[in-house]
């Protein structure tokens, strides 16, 4: 019986292209240049690697990881890339009998293509692009993640990122009520009281969920998060505590820690897409998990909030979705429609695929904006596919320490479906993407 080759079955790598080099290892063509794409395919490789991770070929899900995160760590820095690159057309040149200028650049979007180059008698088969993983719903550069981002899904057929984002005329309705809670820096907070609720999908939803999708690379990021979402199992939060009304901001962010490392923002990589606006108020982006706990920890440090006895951390994941859910049992925390989406969060069709001021769309009914869609929010829980299967009942706190965190909430990317209230995803935790941000929960201590 042949060896398993984990590049064929897992990465439809065939041997006569092994050892690949890093443009074939994530799914690209070569030489693509930008930021969103090449993280995108990354992210997507490790979350379809992770799940061989408990298994008979742990260790080789393992070593692919470790390539596809060199190969990551290469092609996003702007040196690196450019001495492997001009490494890698010199190989293909040389291979081919011509000069590497002479190699062309193809981008997205181009389909697979298998050059043939006689030389010696021997016969070399040459990838020269293939075709990624669906069509970006955005323009290029991009939060690290997203930009960041975490892998951008397929749309379905027919959802195209065409409008335009628009502030709708203020609604005449109630006004929200006042926090519940003002820092000292003037954050707000709400607070969320002890309950009970039911986390997760049940294997019939996450089974609609996935019905009519093809079980193939297209799909994958999208279809192993939603496995990942099942078992829907009870838990309850035994002490309330306090959540912000919305991510921190990049004022926010620079008050506590003197910078702000915003893509979005006047100084910021993706400048340009932002040009003339007050991003102030926006949600800070491309941080890390250490950094959005760092946040915290220095916030908890200024003498007004020890006086106050206020502590600051990121919430859990379960607390995360509690919250998000606000006592509803639907898709979203304002229903099951999709279409509603305009009104309670920027997400690939009304974003124009930036960011935007946190607290401009509705609210779920405990008063916290932004839970779903703008960026994707840092929760404390390291990541494990089988947490949900033994998870406690009573305040689950994360498998413990993970290279991987979860992020929850969708960004302005996402398309809806990637922003239920159950959806999951998990970057690693030293990922700084312009798609990722967080919130604070805030507890207070007794002195």
């Amino acid at each position: 019986m042949a060896a398993f080759d984990p590049y064929h079955n897992w990465l439809s790598i065939p041997p006569g292209e092994q050892p690949p080099h890093h443009y074939r290892l994530l799914g690209l063509p070569l030489f693509e240049d930008s930021i969103d794409v090449i993280e995108n395919a990354a992210d997507r490789q490790m979350l379809l690697l992770r799940t061989f991770q408990i298994g008979p070929y742990s260790d080789l899900s393992q070593k692919l990881l470790n390539e596809i995160a060199a190969a990551k760590v290469c092609l996003l820095g702007t040196d690196r890339k450019a001495a492997y690159d001009l490494m890698l057309r010199q190989k293909i040149a040389a291979d081919a009998g011509t000069s590497a200028a002479t190699v062309p650049r193809f981008g997205r979007g181009s389909w697979p293509w298998l050059i043939g180059a006689a030389s010696g008698g021997l016969t070399l088969l040459v990838i020269l692009s293939i075709h990624i993983f669906g069509k970006r719903s955005v323009p290029e550069a991009g939060p690290r993640l997203a930009t960041s981002n975490p892998p951008t899904t397929v749309m379905p057929a027919g959802e195209r990122p065409t409008r335009k984002a628009v502030e709708k005329p203020a609604e005449k309705r109630a006004p929200a009520a006042a926090p519940a809670l003002v820092n000292s820096l003037g954050m707000p907070f709400t607070r969320i009281p002890a309950g009970r609720f039911e986390m997760g999908l049940t294997q019939k939803e996450a089974d609609q969920r996935l019905s009519g999708l093809q079980a193939t690379k297209k799909y994958a990021w999208y279809i192993a998060n939603v496995k990942n979402q099942v078992p829907r199992h009870p838990v309850r939060i035994t002490r309330p505590f306090y959540l912000g009304l919305h991510h921190v901001t990049q004022a926010e962010y620079q008050r506590v820690m003197g910078v702000n490392p915003s893509q979005f923002s006047a100084q910021g990589k993706l400048k340009d897409r932002v040009a003339g606006l007050d991003t102030s108020r926006f949600p800070v982006d491309s941080v890390s998990w250490d950094e959005a706990n760092e946040f915290c920890r220095r916030l908890t440090e200024m003498p007004a909030e020890q006086a106050a006895h206020r502590r600051y951390r990121l919430p859990t994941e379960a607390e995360w979705e509690y919250a998000c859910r606000a006592g509803t049992t639907t898709r979203f925390s304002f229903g099951d429609n999709p279409a509603d989406f305009d009104d309670y969060g920027w997400y690939v069709m009304n974003s124009s695929a930036h960011p935007h001021p946190v607290g401009k769309k509705k609210p779920n009914a405990w008063g916290l904006y932004d839970m779903q869609g703008n960026l994707w929010q840092w929760t404390s829980d390291g990541w494990s596919m089988q947490y949900y299967r033994r998870s406690p009942f009573e305040d689950p706190p994360g498998p413990g320490e993970t290279a991987a965190r979860v992020v929850r909430g969708g960004c302005y990317a996402s398309p809806a479906k990637d922003q239920d209230a159950t959806f999951r995803h998990a970057p690693l935790g030293s990922d700084r993407y312009g798609t990722y941000g967080f919130r604070a929960a805030c507890d207070l201590v007794r002195p």
